[in-house]
């Protein structure tokens, strides 16, 4: 009976430990599986160095079954809030909204930063307006139809503080549309709106177009007036993936990062490639470069940097409920909270 069970010892032993790992899978198990909910490059040239080894397979998260499920970026975000993605992509002000709803979703990273113009030489994020218009200030948008790309994005807010706080701009006396960007640089072209925000390579357009003008560059303006980083989307994922799979998301993590370097390291073949899925010559995505980082982690003044953006989110009225910073990112092997 004894010999009988010192036979269960070593498989006991084996399920302790996968239980404290977290699900890591030990040598011969399958590995884990995660769907990851990501839209495809975001328009810019940044996304595509970061993504592109991933995206082809040329790096692979370790350990980890990633199935990458691409979808608009708001298609992408509403199927996080459903529970239907793993991990996934979101604006930090869709993410706040979902916090906000009480959705069990944690940040486990910074996924973008945007760069300022002195450090990338093109405008990473910018309004626009038309050159005829004689919209010279922020002012003069008072009583104007003003684009904002999807109402939970970071351009949103930062669009929306800056033209208040630095501007004395009354936002009550503006009407905002709500469009994707390819959608809002085509309204501002026909004159249908006064003026947009842009990024990516709708951007790179308007920065080409000869009746179209910058009026202010989202980043520069930004990191002027709070010295904060230009924040802009996040990687997410659901409370109970954080709880029970860390180490296979830091290990996603870890791939997106070996991604990035690979992009950066082989950017003319990652471009090409890249240009020809998308149906744009490698040139015109070449002009981005430089625009954002994609960190994949999270920094002392990331946290510093979300808890201004939380202020803000508040005060704007962009949520309803205030949040408890200290709860925004999970630390990976910690419960969520």
């Amino acid at each position: 009976m004894r010999s009988a069970n010192r036979r269960w010892i070593p498989l006991l032993v084996a399920l302790a430990s996968w239980l404290v790992v977290g699900g890591w899978p030990a040598m011969g198990q399958e590995k884990v599986p995660l769907t990851f909910g990501d839209y495809p490059y975001g328009y810019a040239a940044n996304a595509v160095i970061s993504y592109q080894a991933l995206y082809e397979g040329i790096v692979k998260p370790e350990g980890v079954d990633l199935q990458i499920m691409h979808s608009p970026i708001d298609a992408a975000e509403r199927l996080m809030m459903a529970g239907q993605r793993d991990l996934g992509i979101m604006a930090f002000l869709a993410y706040f909204t979902a916090r906000a709803r009480g959705l069990p979703l944690v940040a486990i990273a910074v996924e973008q930063h945007l760069q300022k113009t002195e450090r990338s030489g093109t405008p990473a994020n910018a309004l626009y307006v038309r050159a005829a218009a004689g919209i010279d200030h922020p002012k003069k948008l008072e009583g104007k139809k003003i684009g904002l790309p999807l109402l939970r994005s970071a351009s949103a807010l930062y669009t929306q503080a800056i033209l208040r706080d630095k501007f004395g701009v009354d936002l009550s006396k503006i009407t905002w549309v709500d469009k994707p960007p390819p959608i809002l640089y085509q309204l501002l072209q026909s004159g249908e709106i006064d003026a947009t925000n842009l990024y990516g390579e709708p951007s790179y357009r308007a920065q080409r177009d000869p009746s179209i003008k910058v009026l202010l560059v989202t980043p520069d303006e930004w990191e002027a007036m709070t010295g904060a980083t230009t924040i802009t989307t996040l990687i997410v994922a659901k409370k109970s993936t954080v709880e029970k799979y860390p180490k296979a998301l830091k290990s996603v993590l870890s791939a997106l990062q070996k991604s990035r370097e690979y992009g950066l390291q082989h950017t003319d073949q990652v471009l090409e490639s890249a240009a020809k899925k998308l149906g744009f010559s490698k040139d015109h995505l070449k002009r981005g470069m430089g625009t954002a980082y994609f960190p994949f982690d999270v920094s002392p003044k990331d946290r510093d940097s979300m808890k201004l953006l939380l202020k803000y989110a508040v005060e704007l009225k962009l949520i309803d409920k205030e949040l408890d910073p200290a709860t925004l990112f999970a630390n990976l092997g910690e419960p969520a909270r």
